[in-house]
C-alpha cells in the first residue's frame, strides 16, 4: 500500500556494445528485505 516503507535495492547492468548503440546483457535487481519484527 501507499503507506508501507520503502526498500533498498541495488541494481547492476552490463551493457554491451553494437553497432553505433548499445543493449543490456546482464540485469541484476536485488531488493533488500529485512525482518522488522
Amino acid at each position: 500500500t501507499d503507506e508501507d516503507q520503502p526498500h533498498a535495492y541495488t541494481q547492476t547492468f552490463v551493457l554491451k556494445p553494437i553497432a553505433t548503440s548499445f543493449f543490456v546483457q546482464h540485469d541484476i535487481f536485488r531488493l533488500a528485505l529485512h525482518d522488522t519484527v
